[in-house]
């Protein structure tokens, strides 16, 4: 444990890979240098760190379970009477994905009457990920996966290279770090996108975080997963399969009496 980041988390092809690839910008010939160097240039841990923080994101992003999530999810969403929406990207990274999410809830609900209170949270370990997140503003190539309707609705023109998010779909938005394999997590969720983490991690951390979401999913909230990411099967009996193109999973009502569901595998 380093600064508070559990690396025996995530698997160890994933470490070394990454400890290559530092060792390698440093210049040194021998990967059995780095922690020697460590030693000297504490610096060096937190661009580490840094490096295994996961950016591999856009705009609607593998087109499945956005466009199940549209579907098939956002229509049950819509049943609920409170009209209050509790929506976590974990992992989100620069936004895209806490983003994309809102302009599918946004475009559903101008049909709507009722008012909805909606939060949509979006949590990552690196504060430099986060600070973009919460600006909103994106290069001409990032806004590449976003149709041109959407574009001129939903994000506005900055210089003529760079587009903002227009303040409606921020005010929606909360960005804070959060880590994922530490913290207990946000209870009440109505659905938790966590797209392409569990890849990187090892098979008892996997375990602890799908029943960490379990517990803050609302009675049938829906978990999102990435397209590479199937289901535990010591957590299937626990959800109901919505999209497995979409790797979209709802969440069975609770036992009675409250129980929190833990890994006892």
């Amino acid at each position: 444990m380093e600064k508070g980041v559990d690396l025996k988390a995530y698997r160890s092809s994933f470490l070394m890979r990454h400890l290559e690839s530092r060792a390698k910008w440093i210049g040194m010939k021998q990967i059995e240098q780095y922690p020697f160097y460590l030693k000297n240039h504490p610096e060096e841990l937190q661009n580490f760190l840094d490096s295994i923080s996961i950016k591999v994101t856009s705009f609607f992003r593998d087109s499945a379970p956005f466009r199940d999530f549209e579907t098939l999810v956002i229509p049950e969403l819509l049943k609920k009477k409170d009209g209050k929406l509790k929506i976590w990207s974990a992992g989100c990274a620069t936004g895209e994905e806490a983003y994309s999410i809102a302009i599918l809830l946004r475009k559903a609900l101008e049909k709507e009457k009722k008012r909805w209170d909606i939060e949509i949270l979006g949590t990552d370990m690196n504060e430099k990920f986060l600070e973009k997140a919460a600006g909103g503003k994106y290069s001409l190539k990032e806004v590449e996966g976003v149709n041109s309707a959407l574009l001129e609705k939903f994000f506005k023109s900055v210089d003529g290279r760079s587009f903002e998010i227009k303040i409606f779909l921020k005010n929606w938005m909360k960005f804070q770090k959060h880590d994922l394999l530490k913290s207990d997590g946000f209870p009440g969720q109505d659905v938790i996108f966590c797209r392409n983490v569990f890849i990187y991690l090892n098979r008892e951390a996997q375990k602890n975080l799908v029943f960490k979401f379990v517990n803050n999913l609302s009675d049938f909230g829906f978990l999102v997963l990435g397209r590479s990411e199937l289901m535990l099967a010591e957590a299937a009996s626990l959800f109901t399969p919505v999209s497995l193109s979409g790797r979209i999973y709802q969440k069975r009502r609770a036992i009675k009496g409250g129980k929190k569901w833990e890994n006892e595998c």
